[in-house]
């Protein structure tokens, strides 16, 4: 499977964590990079079956590194380890984890994903998205809740392409960007801003809520076929970055969607 310029090979213990692994990239375009992609292995197994413990949200993962190793880890018995320099990593998780399929998925299945990609190519990860066209990419900057992914659905329902809304990777050579297009995460208070018939899809989609306990809206999983715009085809040329914040504009065109 193609990801961020790389071939990873995912070899699942069961079909549960393979139908994360599919719900997570499946369908996603195959970015290149580099002329030779580099590969990695990403192994996935289920915990050894514990008591079940009942709880509202999954344990935290905390972060180790030794002996050449990175680590995530919780206090139950889910854990990924990764090794940049054999380019692989093992991501065990337990029964109850799985019943948090985004916090797997977002916590320990790209945690794994995301640092072997960019370690093992020199990328520079940057909290930002992309939305691109004519295949060119405008990185939009900005703090968590400054509405990069509401200004990256809008650009998207316009018909630009859609590279990534929170994690991009960016080529330092080249200023080439790419990403993970699957998701994206839109506050519930900014549906009042998009279109009646995007808004009322985006409604039906599942609630998150993040670690910090704030309810960040509904998350969407989009395809090329369902909406305007693409997901952006191969990873796009940085030409230009805009800033993203909350405050109110000083000028109104200055928060324009058709300015980006």
């Amino acid at each position: 499977m193609r990801l961020l310029g790389g071939e990873f090979e995912f070899e699942c213990g069961s079909s549960k964590l393979q139908r994360l692994v599919d719900w997570a990239y499946g369908g996603l375009p195959r970015h290149k990079l580099a002329a030779v992609a580099p590969r990695f292995r990403v192994r996935l197994a289920l915990a050894p079956r514990d008591r079940p413990r009942p709880q509202a949200d999954p344990s935290r993962i905390e972060m180790l590194s030794g002996a050449g190793l990175l680590c995530g880890t919780t206090s139950s018995s889910d854990f990924a380890v990764l090794s940049p320099e054999h380019r692989a990593a093992l991501v065990v998780v337990s029964r109850d984890m799985l019943r948090f399929p985004y916090h797997t998925r977002y916590e320990l299945i790209e945690f794994a994903v995301f640092t072997l990609a960019a370690r093992a190519q020199a990328l520079m990860p940057l909290h930002a998205a992309c939305v691109g066209h004519a295949s060119r990419g405008l990185l939009l900057i900005g703090e968590s809740g400054a509405g990069k992914s509401t200004a990256s659905l809008h650009c998207l329902l316009r018909g630009l392409d859609f590279l990534a809304e929170d994690s991009v990777f960016v080529t330092p050579d080249t200023l080439l960007a790419t990403g993970v297009a699957n998701f994206l995460h839109v506050r519930r208070d900014a549906l009042h801003f998009v279109p009646a018939a995007a808004a009322s899809v985006i409604r039906r989609s599942p609630v998150i809520r993040r670690r910090s306990g704030e309810s960040h809206g509904c998350r969407i999983h989009f395809s090329p076929a369902g909406s305007p715009g693409f997901f952006a085809d191969a990873a796009a040329p940085s030409r230009g970055c805009r800033a993203i914040s909350e405050e109110p504009a000083v000028r109104r065109q200055s928060s324009r969607v058709e300015d980006i």
